[in-house]
């Protein structure tokens, strides 16, 4: 049996029959990412840059031809989906060190906060609107509130 011969110390069991040796590298960087993201050995963005470029470097994805896995490797920046996720992790981000969040809520309840039911509907609004211009928050907005053309089926 062959072994991994890039990353062998973080799956170092030899292929199983039936699996190419690429794609046991291929598991061993997913494995590795995963172990570092969660042991928080360094930045989450700083393991993905790193993973990244360990597949283009070892060329898993496409060994015969290095251009292909460096394609392979820059596809992904190109999906609207990945951009939008970092950009609201971004603001969400942003949103939390300034506060903003906070003070859009506190607004509401200045404006409706004189009975304990305004207070309620100050902070559904304040729900609604941080709900609605937020990408990360709408996601989750969305799954309480789904569109009419949803309820309808």
């Amino acid at each position: 049996m062959r072994r991994c011969c890039c990353i062998d110390y973080l799956v170092p069991y030899p292929v199983p029959a039936g699996v190419v040796a690429n794609a046991w590298q291929l598991l061993a960087l997913f494995v590795g990412t995963i172990i570092a993201i969660i042991g928080k050995a360094i930045p989450i963005g700083a393991v993905t840059v790193i993973t990244i470029a360990m597949v283009a470097v070892t060329s898993v994805t496409h060994p015969d031809d290095p251009g292909a896995a460096l394609d392979d490797m820059l596809s992904g920046f190109s999906n609207q989906l990945i951009w939008l996720i970092g950009f609201s992790i971004m603001i969400s981000l942003s949103l939390n060190k300034t506060g903003l969040g906070a003070r859009i809520g506190y607004y509401f309840i200045l404006l409706f906060g004189k009975k304990t039911l305004g207070i309620a509907y100050a902070l559904t609004l304040a729900e609604i609107d941080s709900g609605t211009n937020y990408p990360q928050q709408y996601c989750a907005w969305q799954r309480h509130h789904p569109p009419d053309h949803e309820i309808n089926r």
